[in-house]
């Protein structure tokens, strides 16, 4: 009987953990769709840091950061696992564009160095009237 009960509330727990998994994914699934510019960054890191750097020199209408090392420590790997399954990466930064994984820090600076992301934020409409003339 208390090996029934033991099981029973154990299932519920993976029930409920499984159903929170699931409601941060749709949450960070929102944010990439419901965002111009989406970066997930952490405060701490070189690389995000380069990134978010790069980014101020555009004025971009709707840009959002969510610092991972800013979330609940249960989240964290939550996130960067789906991130993962959405882009390959488990990494940070990671930027999405009107919903599409541009990249991280690297990858997206060098676009910056070749003039190529100016042209990806005008055409997504990401940037401020007077930034597009």
């Amino acid at each position: 009987m208390i090996l029934r009960v033991l099981a029973i509330a154990l299932i519920a727990l993976v029930t409920v953990e499984a159903i929170s998994q699931r409601m941060i994914e749709h949450k960070i699934h929102r944010s990439i769709l419901n965002h111009k510019v989406m970066v997930f960054s952490k405060t701490y890191c070189p690389y995000s840091k380069r990134l978010k750097h790069m980014l101020e020199k555009y004025d971009i209408a709707d840009k959002q950061i969510l610092e991972l090392d800013l979330q609940r420590p249960e989240y964290r790997p939550i996130i960067q696992d789906y991130l993962k399954t959405l882009t390959g990466r488990r990494t940070v930064p990671q930027l999405f564009i009107n919903g599409i994984f541009v990249g991280g820090s690297d990858d997206t600076i060098e676009m910056d160095r070749k003039g190529q992301f100016k042209k990806i934020l005008l055409d997504a409409g990401a940037l401020y009237e007077e930034e597009r003339k």
